[in-house]
């Protein structure tokens, strides 16, 4: 007997072997329901990995290894469908438009919400959990990169507001729970916050009037959980560690301090006299008066040292690892005619700059009540305190740690040996400080832990509001809020002399 003669033997016995379904391709076309072909729909056999797509004409051809395969056909817009394949070898297929996306709701004026295609102007909605994953110290500088048209520019100092660009126009206005607030975009916790709606265009500003002709970043906070009865603790905690900046400018380092050929440090103890540009001698290891050159007391005279260039890295020395550290405690319950929910937070942040840090705490108080079917109360409060010893100064001057190494800073010194900034017999504790550059600059050291600039802030807002349905899609609302109550207050700590 020939070997064909037992393929079909083999086949009339087994029509389910594997021989004949490898050998088996479905072809068929796919179509919308008004007829018109769909290409680059994909069309997998469910449970493996063989995948086709279709056409330009809407059709395909796959070959199936199981004889009752089921396939899957998806293509984006239209509803996934999963077919069991029978014994034809055509198989056509009407995707049906998908209504998946018909149905979001977004938050606009007063708490209002509305179908994302029944409203005339742009708007983008955010997920609460997206601001909170890598998160950033503020809510609003994670919203970078998430909504199409807007800019966050981050603000280089602790507790600044970043600037927030909507298509080229600034100051949108800022509304929590349909509550316009004055915020400094700290004072807004990214664990508290539900979701946020971006409204873009003229139009937009119909809805709080001129104050949202820049469009508006419409927040709406987490409430009570309607889930399940009792009380519902939830604890988020997250920490990220920071090490300098991702690109350094690149300063000259084979030239020192120094202009109009005065470079050399002075014979005596304090020099007023040597010039802050770098555009001094050449350092080449000749021995040149320096600040730390050796000094007899007695007799003040110093012993020139070889100049040479010590410091390419002052500026990487000098800063430390950063550390960002968020924790949100929240309790939620809800009832029959009410729910509440209570959260708190704490975040603190080590900056990367020498002994500077910040720390915040944010109260948040969410309460809603039914007093019937047609009346509901509301309200909400919101406390957040700000609080730091120290803050970096980012300022272009000589208080700025940039301003010093990469403005006017040169590598003939090592910043590391000025970590002692009381070092004698040049610093006096409390009185005079050890420095490279006396008169001209500081010693950072000292800057860092003597001349402390501290931030204390505390900002309450919030609202109370009482709904009631006149009709069954009329909804009147009497609101009192109350926003900015707290106080801010500034130090700036000079301690011993310049």
């Amino acid at each position: 007997m020939t070997a064909a003669m037992l393929m079909v033997l083999f086949s009339c016995l087994f029509p389910g072997g594997s021989v004949f379904a490898q050998t088996r391709t479905i072809v068929g076309r796919i179509s919308t329901p008004d007829g018109n072909p769909v290409q680059g729909a994909t069309i997998q056999e469910k449970g493996i990995a063989n995948t086709t797509v279709s056409d330009a004409a809407g059709n395909y051809a796959i070959r199936l290894s199981n004889e009752s395969a089921v396939l899957v056909i998806s293509f984006v817009g239209f509803a996934t469908q999963e077919l069991q394949v029978g014994r034809d070898a055509r198989l056509n297929v009407i995707l049906s438009p998908s209504t998946r996306q018909l149905d979001e709701i977004v938050v606009t004026a007063l708490g209002i919400k509305k179908e994302a295609r029944r409203i005339g102007y742009a708007v983008q909605t955010i997920k609460g959990s997206d601001l909170t994953e890598a998160r950033e110290p503020d809510a609003f500088t994670s919203l970078e990169g998430k909504v199409a048209g807007l800019t966050i520019g981050t603000n280089p100092e602790f507790f600044g507001r970043p600037m927030i660009v909507n298509r080229g126009t600034k100051d949108m206005l800022i509304v929590v729970d349909g509550v316009p607030v004055n915020s400094d975009t700290w004072n807004i916790n990214a664990d508290d916050i539900d979701n946020v709606s971006i409204l873009k265009g003229p139009n937009a500003a119909a809805l709080y009037g001129f104050r949202g002709q820049n469009g508006a970043i419409v927040i709406t906070t987490k409430k009570g959980s309607r889930d399940a009865k009792g009380w519902q603790i939830n604890l988020n905690s997250s920490d990220m560690l920071e090490k300098g900046f991702l690109i350094y400018p690149k300063d000259q380092t084979e030239y020192g301090r120094g202009t109009h050929f005065q470079y050399s440090f002075g014979q005596g103890l304090d020099d007023h006299t040597q010039r802050l540009p770098s555009w001094g001698a050449q350092m080449d290891g000749q021995p040149v008066l320096q600040y730390n050159s050796p000094y007899d007391v007695t007799t003040g005279v110093r012993t020139p040292t070889p100049y040479k260039s010590i410091g390419a890295n002052n500026y990487k020395n000098f800063l430390d690892a950063g550390f960002l550290s968020s924790t949100n405690l929240s309790l939620a319950t809800s009832g029959t005619n009410s729910d509440i929910r209570i959260s708190y937070s704490h975040l603190w942040q080590k900056g990367t700059d020498p002994n500077t840090r910040i720390n915040m705490d944010v109260l948040n108080l969410n309460a809603d009540y039914n007093i019937s079917e047609k009346l509901k109360f509301s309200a909400n409060i919101n406390m957040d305190v700000q609080y730091t010893p120290n803050l970096p100064d980012a300022n272009y001057g000589p208080n700025s740690y940039v301003y010093m190494f990469n403005v006017y800073g040169n590598a003939a010194y090592d910043v590391r040996d000025l970590k002692n900034y009381y070092q004698a017999p040049l610093g006096i504790p409390g009185l005079k400080q050890y420095s490279e550059n006396y008169g001209r600059s500081n010693n950072p050291y000292f800057m860092a832990y003597q001349w402390l600039r501290g931030h204390y802030k505390t900002d309450i807002y919030g609202y109370v509001k009482l709904d009631w349905s006149i009709q069954k899609n009329l909804i009147a609302t009497i609101r009192t809020q109350f926003t900015g109550w707290g106080q801010e207050r500034n130090e700036k700590v000079p301690a011993g002399t310049i």
